[in-house]
């Protein structure tokens, strides 16, 4: 699955004026919830965080992708959060974080969950990719920079 297919920019939020972990990640559950009614948004927070317990999805340079997985779920889904100011985030660097990729899969894809985890890491491990989507002034122009339509194609 490519990451426009997991995306979508009305699932993308730019200079977000969130200041912690637990805001961030209701707001995911928020975006992703609101792109299927069948999903049901505090399942997917709860996910979130039981993910959070075993350890943080802060990866370093700035990015985290938090995950989880629903039962009601049929498609994986995805929303990003690009914060106004980088945020405490316990990442594997111990720098704060910016950039959020959200990712939730049907709990019966365990396989789909690695191999999207996988994709989502590869996109954002590169620095031009961090640096437009800092710089995006829109939503649209973060789903662009992600989905690889933007002006630093990949």
């Amino acid at each position: 699955m490519s990451l426009a297919r997991l995306l979508a920019p009305a699932r993308v939020t730019v200079a977000a004026d969130l200041r912690d972990k637990p805001a961030v990640l209701n707001h995911l559950a928020d975006l992703i919830a609101s792109a299927d009614a069948a999903l049901d948004r505090g399942e997917l927070l709860a996910s979130f965080l039981a993910r959070e317990r075993l350890g943080s999805t802060g990866l370093g340079h700035g990015i985290a992708i938090p995950h989880g997985r629903s039962a009601a779920q049929r498609e994986a889904l995805g929303a990003c959060i690009i914060t106004r100011a980088p945020l405490d985030y316990d990442a594997s660097d111990n720098q704060p974080v910016d950039i959020f990729v959200g990712l939730s899969v049907s709990a019966a894809a365990p396989t789909e969950h690695l191999t999207l985890l996988a994709e989502i890491a590869t996109v954002l491990a590169q620095e031009s990719v961090r640096r437009e989507l800092r710089r995006a002034p829109d939503a649209a122009t973060a789903y662009r920079v992600l989905t690889g339509a933007g002006p630093g194609n990949r």
